[in-house]
C-alpha cells in the first residue's frame, strides 16, 4: 500500500503547470480588488521578476495592468534615474489592452514641474479609458491646462490640492466632458472664478465628499447637486460652518440624499452646530456624525432635524460618542439602529467610493 503525505506542500512546478488562464486568475486574486490601486512594488510588475512563465502570463493578461498608484520621487532625493516613474506608467498603460483604468497619480508630493507635467500628459493619452482617477496636485503645476478633453468612461474622481507657503491652493482641472461621472471627492482645490458648472457636471453626481476648504464652502456647491444620494463633509482642524438660523426656503434641498457623513479633524471639545441648518433631507436614512456636532442635547437635536427635514433616520452612528451613550439609550425610538463604538469611521465612504485615497483628517 502506498502512503500519501498530505503535509507535503505543492511545488512551484505544480503551480506553473496550471493552464495560463488559471494562473492569471490566481494572480488577479493576489492584487487589491479593482478599483483600488496597488503601488508598483505590489503590482503585476513583481510577477514578471519571478520567472519567465509568470512573466509570460502577466504580460498577456491586460486585467492585471488596469490599476496603478504612482507618485514622483521626493524633491530632496538625488535620483539617478528621474524617468523611472514615467517608464513604469507607460509600461502599465501599454499592457492594459482595452481595459478600463483606475489611476492614482500624486504629482503634489514630489518631482519637478517638468516630470509631473510629463506624467499627466502620459495618462491623458489614455483618458478615453479612465474609469477612476485620483489626482494630487499642487500650486505651480498647471493641471488645469494639461488635463482636459473627453473622458467618456470616468465614473469616480478624487482631486486633492496641496497649498504653497502663501496658503494658495491649486485650481481644479476641467472635467466637464465626463458624462458618466457620478462620484466626486474634493479636498482644497480652487473652483473659482465662479462658473463651477463648466468645470464639473454637478447635477449628475450621486456621491460627493468635500474636505477641508471645500467643506466650509459647501454652500457654493450643494445647490447644484440635486441628485446626491451620498454626502460626506469632512471639516479640517480650522474650518466649521458658522452657527446661524435658516428658514426652510433658505436651506439647500437635497431631496434624494440617503446617507450623510459629518467628520471633523478639530481638537475642540465641541463644534459649531451650524451644519444642521444647511439643508433639508427628506429621504435621509443613514447618518454618521462626530459627536461634538450634537451639542448638549443630542437627542433633541436629532429629533428636531428629522422633524424639520421630514426624514426617518434608520441608522445613526456617533463617532467618539461615549459622552452621548446614556441619553441615546433612553431615547432609542429616535432612530432604529444607532452605534457609538465598534465601527470604522471611513466604512460608508469606502463603501460608496472605494477608489478614493482618503487621507483622513
Amino acid at each position: 500500500m502506498t502512503s500519501v503525505n498530505n503535509d507535503t506542500p505543492p511545488s512551484p512546478s505544480t503551480f506553473l503547470a496550471l493552464p495560463p488562464e488559471i494562473i492569471a486568475d490566481i494572480c488577479l486574486a493576489c492584487l487589491p480588488p479593482y478599483p483600488i490601486c496597488p503601488a508598483p512594488k505590489e503590482s503585476a510588475i513583481v510577477l514578471g521578476r519571478i520567472c519567465s512563465r509568470l512573466r509570460q502570463v502577466a504580460w498577456s493578461t491586460p486585467a492585471l495592468w488596469r490599476a496603478l498608484s504612482i507618485r514622483p520621487r521626493p524633491l530632496q532625493e538625488d535620483a539617478t534615474d528621474t524617468s523611472l516613474e514615467q517608464d513604469i506608467l507607460r509600461e502599465f498603460l501599454a499592457r492594459s489592452g482595452s481595459c478600463s483604468l483606475s489611476i492614482k497619480l500624486l504629482v503634489a508630493v514630489g518631482g519637478t514641474t517638468e516630470q509631473n507635467v510629463g506624467l499627466m500628459e502620459t495618462i491623458l493619452l489614455y483618458s478615453s479609458r479612465w474609469e477612476y482617477l485620483v489626482l494630487g496636485i499642487r500650486v505651480g503645476i498647471d493641471a488645469h491646462g494639461v488635463l482636459k478633453g473627453p473622458m467618456p468612461l470616468l465614473r469616480g474622481l478624487e482631486v486633492l490640492g496641496w497649498c504653497n507657503q502663501d496658503l494658495e491652493i491649486p485650481r481644479l482641472p476641467a472635467f466637464d466632458q465626463a458624462p458618466a461621472l457620478q462620484s466626486l471627492m474634493l479636498w482644497d482645490v480652487e473652483i473659482r472664478p465662479r462658473v463651477p458648472s463648466t468645470v464639473i457636471p454637478w447635477a449628475q453626481l450621486t456621491a460627493l465628499s468635500l474636505a477641508g476648504f471645500q467643506a466650509i464652502t459647501c454652500e457654493d456647491i450643494l445647490p447644484q447637486t440635486p441628485n446626491l444620494r451620498f454626502l460626506c463633509l469632512a471639516f479640517d482642524h480650522v474650518g466649521e460652518i458658522p452657527l446661524r438660523s435658516s428658514s426652510p426656503q433658505e436651506k439647500i434641498h437635497l431631496s434624494v440624499l440617503e446617507t450623510l457623513v459629518l467628520e471633523s479633524g478639530s481638537t475642540k471639545p465641541q463644534l459649531s452646530m451650524g451644519v444642521w441648518d444647511l439643508f433639508l433631507v427628506p429621504a435621509l436614512r443613514r447618518l454618521q456624525v462626530d459627536g461634538r456636532f450634537l451639542g448638549e442635547d443630542p437627542v433633541g437635536l436629532i429629533e428636531a432635524f428629522q422633524r424639520e427635514s421630514g426624514c426617518a433616520i434608520a441608522e445613526l452612528r456617533v463617532q467618539g460618542g461615549r459622552t452621548f451613550q446614556s441619553p441615546l439609550q433612553v431615547n432609542v425610538k429616535v432612530v432604529k439602529v444607532w452605534m457609538t463604538e465598534k465601527f470604522r469611521v471611513s466604512e460608508w465612504v469606502e463603501e460608496c467610493m472605494p477608489f478614493g485615497l482618503r487621507l483622513g483628517l
